[in-house]
């Protein structure tokens, strides 16, 4: 008999609290990803145990954890700060649902804390008297606690620190500018405008500036945010009457990092909201950080002033990194994630993708897991790793691609005409051609959600961020439609010198 449970005849029944926080986490997943894509990657996920460094979600193999990690790391994140503010940092291990689950309903030291009762007085140890500081059972100090709490509710995720940021001669200025105005917010550079193509580090600059700001006055109010976020907030706010809430969040700021800020393009409203911020800010001597995917003076449609206002601090570009560099971040990126990937692997991922290190370290985890499948490094050879880079490589990456080419090529395809393609129907080829013509064009072309949408009919970015967002869950279920967006990626650039050609004339396919 459970002596230490005098209330319950059936302690076995009641859920535990490991199990009653993962239930409220999967319902706002749920809520937040729609049910089909959580059911894809979330059904075989538990929470097992929870300790003072991690809580330990339990995945069945690598390939969704890696998964998680890359595309819904956010969401988990802030659902679980819903029901858990100060929880540490999420890790993931593999282990099989069986054992997940014993995991999750055995007693152990974890289950005693019980997330959700009111506080009791318990027996713990009597500090010793010298102690100043409070410490955690693993001998973290309470204040790093305090911090990585005010990090995550600043927006910022710890993947993202300076520690763990490669610098090289591609980046070595804005890192500089970076920790500048880490050590001295709102007296260094005002603002700071951080711009380079993407994938290059603008968002990890922007974390770590966060970080590193909360670390040296932890009481400082940081806010971090995309553009496209800041102006679907503005929208809500409107619309629910609440401007003044939302004006004092990012005015009374005494960091404000704004992610994408090109986003702004073209929209006079938010334009003029973000306008009168920006003035408040510096009005009161605080900082801001900008990061967008081009200069100032090459953002379209975007008010005089504020491109002014942008330009008067420091401008720091990130551009391609070296060989060395490249090298160094994936090994890096590899010993973060401890895959087992050797050297001649790094090797060759770097001397194929060497501009963009958001798609080296996604060739680096498709290398990984198809390690990890095969249970043997070995197995991969050069052949197999130019069929397993399909979508990274510089040569697919290299040749700019007009929209109107994409468009050409899905509906040559599909066979279908560039007008049904761009039209109103709704049959299932259509909307699948319409979806993988939509996820090309982000992936090939500069243009933006914006501009991509009305290529294709007056559509909103919305449209085109569902369309993406469904063709990508659709290529990892289904192999028949990951070959058939590879097909199309391949016919792209093999198609691409021929039409380049003078006198080349094609079949109009808007007949």
């Amino acid at each position: 008999m459970d002596t230490t449970s005098p209330a319950s005849d059936e302690p076995d029944s009641k859920p535990s609290a490991l199990q009653t926080l993962w239930k409220l986490v999967s319902c706002e997943l749920s809520r937040r990803l729609g049910v089909a894509e959580f059911d894809r990657w979330f059904s075989p996920v538990n929470l097992v145990r929870m300790e003072q460094e991690a809580l330990w979600l339990s995945a069945p193999n690598t390939i969704y954890s890696l998964w998680i990690e890359e595309n819904y790391l956010n969401e988990l994140r802030e659902a679980v700060c819903l029901h858990l503010p100060n929880h540490p940092p999420i890790r993931f291990e593999v282990t099989s649902p069986k054992e997940a689950a014993r995991a999750t309903d055995k007693e152990g030291p974890v289950e005693v804390i019980d997330l959700f009762a009111t506080p009791q007085p318990e027996p713990i140890p009597t500090p010793a008297p010298q102690r100043t500081k409070t410490v955690s059972d693993n001998g973290e100090p309470a204040d790093r606690r305090k911090w990585k709490a005010s990090g995550s509710a600043a927006g910022l995720s710890d993947a993202y620190q300076f520690d763990n940021f490669v610098v090289g001669a591609a980046n070595r200025l804005a890192n500089a500018a970076a920790r500048a105005v880490a050590e001295k917010p709102g007296r260094t550079y005002h603002p700071l405008f951080i711009h380079s193509s993407s994938g290059l580090g603008k968002t990890h600059l922007l974390h770590a500036i966060g970080w590193d700001t909360l670390r040296r006055r932890p009481r400082s109010k940081v806010v971090y945010i995309s553009a496209e976020r800041f102006a679907n907030e503005y929208i809500e706010a409107i619309q629910k009457h609440t401007l003044v809430a939302f004006r004092k969040r990012y005015r009374e700021a005494d960091m404000l990092l704004i992610d994408d800020i090109q986003f702004l393009s073209g929209k006079e409203g938010m334009q003029e909201e973000f306008f009168h911020t920006f003035n408040s800010l510096t009005d009161r001597h605080k900082q801001i950080v900008l990061a967008s995917d081009r200069p100032a003076t090459e953002i379209r449609e975007i008010e005089d002033r504020l491109v002014s206002r942008f330009q008067w601090g420091m401008t720091a570009e990130i551009v391609a990194p070296t060989m060395e560099t490249r090298i160094a971040i994936l090994r890096r990126k590899r010993d973060e994630r401890g895959a087992h990937v050797p050297d001649w692997i790094i090797n060759y991922i770097a001397n194929h993708v060497t501009t963009n290190v958001r798609a080296m370290e996604g060739a680096l985890i498709r290398a990984a897991t198809l390690a990890s499948l095969n249970e043997d490094e070995h197995a991969l050879d050069e052949q197999s790793l130019g069929e397993l880079l399909v979508g990274f490589t510089d040569a697919e990456n290299a040749r700019q691609v007009s929209i109107h080419e994409i468009q050409e090529i899905v509906a040559d395809h599909f066979e279908v005409s560039i007008r049904d393609l761009t039209g109103r129907s709704r049959t299932s080829r259509l909307v699948e051609a319409r979806h993988m013509a939509m996820t090309i064009a982000r992936e090939k072309t500069d243009l933006s959600l914006s501009e991509i949408g009305k290529a294709f009919g007056g559509r909103d970015h919305g449209t085109v961020i569902n369309a993406c967002k469904k063709i990508n869950a659709k290529t990892t279920a289904n192999p028949a439609a990951k070959r058939t967006i590879e097909f199309l990626r391949r016919s792209l650039i093999s198609t691409g010198s021929s039409r380049s050609r003078p006198g080349y004339n094609q079949r109009d396919r808007d007949r």
